[in-house]
């Protein structure tokens, strides 16, 4: 009996420990659509944004690197992004207070998680995820 209540008791610790939080880890890269890492995009946030049981929105962020990589971060560093489905965007980056973002090269409708296009579900476990995004069409030179 004694074995039974301690392995329970395990199993319950073991339990909220894991899915406490609502939260898994994610890394992932973001690409263009002919498959080869967004380069451009270097210092731009990923914005994963998802509504909690409480109805509250829940937001987790990553910064891209030189490859396109980014890691996402909820409460601390590399904890992830909460379980479910989450709404994509992406941030241009602040150099300073009071100059405004670098503009991206990828089309508008990224900058708003509403108008993305992008969803990913975030499954418990580690998630690995690539992210397609299409470039701004070029001008043409008069």
């Amino acid at each position: 009996m004694r074995r039974a209540c301690w392995a329970l008791t395990v199993v319950a610790v073991l339990a909220a420990g894991c899915g406490g939080s609502g939260l898994a880890p994610v890394r992932g890269q973001l690409v263009y659509s002919d498959g080869q890492p967004a380069k451009d995009l270097v210092g731009c946030s990923v914005v994963f944004e998802a509504t909690g049981a409480d109805g509250k929105a829940i937001g987790a962020t990553g910064e891209v690197d030189a490859e396109g990589r980014f890691e996402l971060t909820t409460n601390k560093p590399g904890d992830g992004a909460p379980v479910g489905v989450n709404k994509v965007s992406l941030n241009a980056r602040w150099r300073g207070q009071s100059e405004r973002p670098d503009a991206l090269p990828v089309l508008d409708k990224y900058a708003n998680a509403s108008t993305s296009g992008l969803t990913i579900e975030v499954k418990p476990g580690a998630n690995d995820v690539t992210i397609t995004v299409e470039l701004k069409p070029k001008k043409p030179r008069n």
